[in-house]
C-alpha cells in the first residue's frame, strides 16, 4: 500500500542527506534510489491506489493523492531536509501536494518555463521519475540557461506572479539547452522556483507513456 511510504522515512532521509547540490546550469538535486527497491513497484502502479480519481488537464492524466495527517507529517519532514540543501529554512510545517502524472504525445505543456505561483513566495518541486527500465532515459526534464539581456521581452509574466516565467516561442534562441536530466527508474529531480531555473518537459513520441510522481511544497 502507498500509505506504507511513511515507514521508509529513514531511507529517504539518508538518500537526501547524501545528495550533492548540482549547480549547472542552476541549483538542483538529482537523487537516485529514491524509494526502497521493493517499494518502487508499488509506486509505479499508482493507478491501483484506492481512492484516487484521475482527471485530464492539458493532455496530462493527473492522479491526485490526498494522504492523512501521518502522510502530511512525512512530506513536511522531507521538505525540511530538501529545503536545507537550498539553504532555505522555516519553522512552519510544509506538507506536499501529491500528484501522479501520466504523459503521452497528447501533452500540451511544452514551454520553456520556470515555476512562478501566485499563492506563495517559495516553491520546492520534487519530480520522481517512474519508468519501468532504462529505455526512456531520453525523456528527462530539459534544463536551460537564459542567454539574453531583456527577460521581460523574451518571456511572459502573468498578473500576480513575481517575475517572467514562460519563454516566448519566437525568442527560444535566447535560452541555451544545457542538459537533459536522465529519465531513469527511481530517481528524483528537485528544483525551486528560482528566477534562473528554466526547464522544459520532453516531447513524448506517439505510443509512449511517461509516468512520474510530483511532490510540490509551497510556502
Amino acid at each position: 500500500m502507498f500509505t506504507d511510504i511513511t515507514k521508509h522515512y529513514n531511507h529517504f532521509r539518508d538518500r537526501i542527506n547524501e545528495a550533492v547540490l548540482l549547480t549547472d546550469p542552476w541549483p538542483h538535486l538529482y537523487i537516485t534510489e529514491v524509494f526502497p527497491a521493493g517499494f518502487y513497484r508499488t509506486v509505479c502502479e499508482f493507478e491501483n491506489i484506492e481512492g484516487i480519481e484521475p482527471f485530464e488537464e492539458e493532455g496530462r492524466i493527473n492522479y491526485p493523492y490526498n494522504g492523512d495527517s501521518e502522510y502530511d507529517d512525512f512530506t513536511a519532514k522531507l521538505f525540511s531536509l530538501l529545503a536545507a540543501k537550498f539553504e532555505y529554512h522555516t519553522e512552519l510545517p510544509v506538507p506536499a501536494t501529491t500528484n501522479f502524472w501520466t504523459d503521452t504525445d497528447k501533452l500540451l505543456i511544452n514551454d520553456i518555463q520556470i515555476d512562478a505561483f501566485k499563492d506563495c513566495t517559495f516553491t520546492l518541486s520534487g519530480q520522481v521519475y517512474l519508468p519501468v527500465d532504462t529505455s526512456q532515459r531520453h525523456y528527462g526534464t530539459i534544463l536551460y540557461s537564459y542567454e539574453g539581456n531583456d527577460i521581460k521581452q523574451h518571456a511572459r509574466q502573468d498578473p500576480g506572479t513575481a517575475h517572467p516565467h514562460t519563454a516566448h516561442w519566437e525568442h527560444k534562441d535566447k535560452f541555451k539547452q544545457v542538459r537533459t536530466v536522465p529519465f531513469m527508474p527511481n530517481t528524483m529531480l528537485v528544483t525551486t522556483n528560482h528566477i534562473h531555473s528554466w526547464h522544459q518537459p520532453p516531447c513524448i513520441l506517439d505510443g509512449d507513456i511517461r509516468k512520474s510522481l510530483m511532490w510540490r511544497w509551497k510556502v
